[in-house]
């Protein structure tokens, strides 16, 4: 019995689009259909530079367009953002938090592509040093890298 269930989940086709490297799935946020966002679309927007210190880098440089740039092409609307990893892990982020601390999703460290095994290719990335208040393990840890699905809330 479980095989032939097994065959006829498998037939069935995913209701959202599967994220495969370099592209993030987007549901929600008022959007008439899932979406991917492919590096691509991510490397055309205006890249943004942030130089901070991470737990896990020391002091770098990180690249990429302000994570405000991306929702507002995907015209997604919302309170709430939801960001998985490829392993599950999962952040929640208020939009004005968003708003506040204007992250990037950062796509290289140190002039150097973010590659898959290397926290990529995508890490959101918050100006840590621009701002005392964020340097503790609670914001270190919403800077969630191996992004692979968004989910935006109303």
């Amino acid at each position: 019995m479980a095989p032939v269930i097994l065959l006829i989940l498998a037939a069935v086709p995913s209701l959202a689009p599967t994220a495969g490297a370099g592209e993030i799935a987007v549901s929600g946020g008022g959007m008439p259909k899932p979406a991917l966002i492919e590096s691509e679309q991510l490397e055309s927007l205006p890249a943004r530079e942030i130089t901070t210190a991470t737990p896990w880098t020391g002091r770098a440089s990180f690249s990429g367009p302000l994570f405000t740039e991306v929702l507002a092409q995907l015209k997604a609307k919302g309170t709430k953002v939801s960001l998985v990893a490829i392993d599950d892990y999962k952040v929640d982020l208020s939009m004005a938090d968003i708003e506040r601390y204007q992250p990037i999703l950062a796509l290289k460290m140190n002039g150097e592509r973010l590659p898959p095994r290397g926290r990529g290719p995508f890490w959101l990335m918050f100006p840590f040093d621009d701002h005392p208040e964020l340097q503790n393990d609670a914001w270190y840890f919403r800077a969630i890298w191996q992004i692979d699905r968004i989910r935006i809330e109303p």
